[in-house]
């Protein structure tokens, strides 16, 4: 069974364990940022429409590192 930390319990880790947590959890936002601004890139205008967005706003959002939130 995969076990999962919370943000909230990494406290309760020792230290380089908990190091070593929040490395994961970093690499893993900036990898979901990657992956849902290359999606992003990709939907056609009708579709950046129906969830609200302008294309210069989703070109803007796109063009962020994925480090940026």
């Amino acid at each position: 069974m995969a076990m999962s930390i919370r943000t909230t319990q990494i406290h309760l880790l020792p230290p380089l364990t908990r190091l070593l947590s929040r490395g994961v959890l970093l690499a893993r936002a900036w990898e979901y940022r990657r992956a849902t601004r290359r999606k992003l890139r990709n939907l056609p205008q009708y579709l950046l429409e129906d969830i609200g967005l302008s294309p210069a706003a989703a070109a803007a959002e796109v063009e962020k590192p994925f480090w940026k939130p």
